[in-house]
């Protein structure tokens, strides 16, 4: 799942200043493990309450808002139709955890695919035999919750894996989701507790480690977080709102939805509440990078005395977590591009690749340096790469494009 994080701000007086850090897996779910913060349920109600910011908003997505969170496990008359034809009665195929295993995985290819164009509830990753991680997650427990087979969510973290929008930037985590099994069931899944795990890795996520469960209650206010991310890059501000409000009302604890909250709140100039939903991020999950970032820019546009000593500790702090910020070489290429420093440009670009790993914005600006200092063979190459491990069709069709660009360019030297 992915976690928006990068996006710079809209509001006028921030566009020089905020780089903003947004939370969604998204996988392109994208969500941080978060810290239990102590409190009541009306504690957690009054904290939500103070960050709100309804008047600002317009609220006739509410109602739309409200229908994406009931529908995130929604189990449709073409998902019953497919589970009485190839998962009900598996009396002599096992039990129930195996044959909706083998279904997605062992009929010679893989029932769905992995696909970070956008986040999908239940039955339109089924419908559409696509989804991200979270979006596939929810498939398989709305099949599992139908064959009563116990379903257990788990929160994966990666090295630092990041990709990058039109407008937001996104820290990538994943989930995944283990099938339990019915008790007295004749299973061969081993101890009871260990299940199967049902897993749809991105093609560039690596060295998976450090597995957290999570409740059903926190994976659809993740899904509602994502849904608010991906509505904000089309700059569906209104809608952003009533989705993260939505994720909030589902997961009053998700660190990453109350960041989310703060750049949507910035969108409309409620400057002091988005500090407010930074600061229950960060006290939330205090090593917990967009969050933290965020309250740091802030701090720094606001300015005054008061914030001085809070600050130098704030940047300290930050500084033990990530030494520079995800995208620095990136952006240290694109000005070497610009002003035709093109050795500079890729040796930039390529310390970029080799941080975050293969990207398809990133290989479109490799694609077009190799290409202006000649190197044709090496800018096919990369758009090639791209191709091969870019799981966005949006951005395969911008590669396809560019690739063809670059074949006919080439042919007429030939």
């Amino acid at each position: 799942m992915r976690t928006c994080t990068l996006s710079v701000s809209e509001h006028p007086a921030w566009r020089r200043w905020c780089a903003w850090w947004l939370i969604a897996c998204s996988v392109g779910l994208s969500a941080c493990a978060h810290a239990p913060l102590e409190s009541s349920t009306e504690e957690a109600s009054s904290r939500l309450g103070a960050v709100l910011a309804d008047d600002a908003f317009d609220g006739s997505t509410a109602a739309l808002a409200r229908m994406k969170a009931d529908e995130a496990l929604l189990f449709t008359d073409e998902m019953e139709r497919f589970a009485l034809r190839s998962l009900v009665n598996p009396a002599d195929r096992g039990n129930s955890a195996q044959v909706l295993y083998g279904t997605l995985f062992e009929r010679g290819r893989v029932m769905v695919e992995y696909s970070s164009d956008y986040t999908r509830n239940a039955h339109e990753a089924f419908r559409d035999r696509r989804g991200n991680c979270l979006s596939l997650a929810l498939m398989t427990a709305a099949f599992a919750k139908r064959l009563g087979t116990g379903v257990r969510f788990q929160l994966l973290q990666s090295s630092e894996l990041w990709s990058r929008g039109d407008q937001l930037s996104y820290l990538v985590k994943h989930v995944n989701v283990v099938l339990l099994g019915r008790l007295g069931e004749n299973t061969m899944l081993g101890p009871y507790e260990r299940g199967l795990t049902v897993d749809f890795v991105p093609p560039n996520i690596r060295d998976l480690r450090a597995v957290k469960e999570v409740s059903e209650q926190t994976i659809v206010a993740m899904y509602l977080s994502n849904l608010a991310s991906e509505a904000l890059e089309e700059s569906r501000t209104d809608l952003a709102y009533q989705l993260i409000k939505q994720s909030l009302l589902k997961d009053p604890q998700l660190a990453e939805a109350y960041n989310t909250l703060a750049v949507i709140l910035t969108r409309r100039s409620q400057m002091a509440k988005a500090e407010q939903a930074l600061r229950i991020s960060v006290r939330l999950a205090p090593d917990g990078l967009p969050g933290l970032t965020n309250l740091i820019s802030l701090m720094e546009h606001r300015g005054g005395a008061a914030a001085h000593a809070e600050l130098v500790a704030l940047r300290a702090h930050l500084k033990t977590l990530q030494a520079r910020p995800p995208f620095a070489d990136m952006e240290a290429g694109i000005q070497a591009f610009q002003a035709g420093e093109l050795q500079q440009a890729l040796a930039a670009f390529l310390r970029q690749r080799d941080r975050t790993g293969v990207d398809g914005r990133l290989q479109q600006y490799l694609a077009a340096t190799y290409t202006r200092l000649g190197r044709l063979d090496e800018a096919q190459a990369a758009l090639a790469q791209g191709l091969r491990l870019v799981d966005n069709e949006a951005l395969r069709r911008q590669l396809l494009a560019k690739k063809k660009a670059l074949l006919q360019a080439s042919a007429k030297y030939d």
